[in-house]
C-alpha cells in the first residue's frame, strides 16, 4: 500500500510536480465538445466538423488528424484525436459546413 505522500507524487499532474512535468514532456492530449447553433439558437444537427491547427512560430502543425467521433445530440458534438506535441502557441481551426452555411472558428492557445 502507498503512504500518502507517495499517493500525491504520483497522482498529482499540477504545475511544478513530478508526474505533472514528466506529463508535460510528452503528448497534451485534448478532446473538445462543440455545440453547433443558428444564430436564432437552434440545434444544428447535421454538421460536417474539421480541425486543422498549427504552431505559427515554429511552422509546423497538428501530428494527428482530429476527427468528430460521436454525435452527442441536440447539436453537439465531440472532437477527439487532437494532440500537441510541445508546449507554445498554437491555432486550432474548427471548420462547420452545415445546410448550405460554413464557418470557421479560431482559438488561440498556449500550452505550457
Amino acid at each position: 500500500m502507498l503512504s500518502s505522500e507517495d499517493n500525491d507524487r504520483l497522482t498529482r499532474v499540477g504545475p511544478g510536480t513530478p508526474m505533472g512535468e514528466l506529463m508535460r514532456r510528452y503528448w497534451i492530449p485534448a478532446g473538445f465538445a462543440h455545440h453547433v447553433a443558428t444564430p436564432d439558437g437552434q440545434p444544428v444537427t447535421d454538421a460536417v466538423i474539421t480541425v486543422d491547427g498549427d504552431m505559427p512560430q515554429h511552422g509546423h502543425g497538428l501530428p494527428t488528424r482530429p476527427q468528430v467521433t460521436k454525435h452527442l445530440g441536440n447539436g453537439d458534438y465531440l472532437v477527439e484525436g487532437l494532440k500537441f506535441q510541445m508546449g507554445g502557441w498554437w491555432v486550432v481551426d474548427f471548420t462547420i459546413d452545415a445546410n448550405g452555411k460554413h464557418d470557421t472558428v479560431r482559438f488561440n492557445m498556449i500550452l505550457k
